[in-house]
């Protein structure tokens, strides 16, 4: 009989002491969800980089004065092998270089490639922007870093964001995406 009671006093108190230690909390994990969203989220992240100044209608062959800055750096995992060793050159998120961009269309020359000790070549066809269409257009471009001090050259496919409008004719590029 005693050992009945020690049992049934044993028991309750292990029910007791599993329910409370054992509480769920408010919030339930979804894995599937949650996975779900972290993937899209590393799927969208790209490197952001602002120009400024901003080109309007750049020429082909022509090269133009500017700083190039982190607008947006994702975590560095999430980027390809080339857009990292962009976002290294840069110096990071808060990173930013003085360049010359010398803008080069396929199949045509350049005027060399500027001043300054680093620069980049943008290469895409000629005349992609204006279908007709005004807003912002992302055109495919092939983009080459040079830094003629210490010898550093990457290369990476990217895109550059024109915000057009056909009324006045102009093509203003103020992003490339890595």
């Amino acid at each position: 009989m005693r050992f009945n009671i020690l049992v049934l006093v044993l028991s309750a108190f292990a029910m007791l002491t599993e329910a409370y230690v054992a509480s769920t909390g408010t919030k339930n994990l979804n894995l599937n969800n949650d996975q779900i969203a972290q993937n899209a989220s590393a799927a969208t992240a790209q490197l952001q980089l602002n120009i400024d100044p901003d080109i309007t209608n750049p020429n082909c062959g022509g090269i133009y004065p500017a700083n190039i800055n982190v607008k947006y750096g994702p975590d560095p995992f999430y980027l390809s092998d080339e857009c990292r060793a962009v976002l290294s050159w840069l110096g990071g998120n808060d990173g930013k270089q003085d360049v010359d961009i010398v803008w080069t269309c396929t199949g045509q020359m350049t005027a060399g490639p500027g001043d300054r000790n680093t620069y980049i070549i943008l290469n895409t066809a000629p005349n992609v922007v204006f279908s007709g269409s005004g807003g912002n257009q992302q055109i495919g471009a092939y983009m080459e870093i040079h830094r003629l001090s210490d010898g550093f050259f990457t290369t990476a496919a990217v895109y550059l964001q024109a915000k057009t409008d056909p009324a006045d004719n102009k093509a203003t590029f103020q992003f490339i995406f890595c």
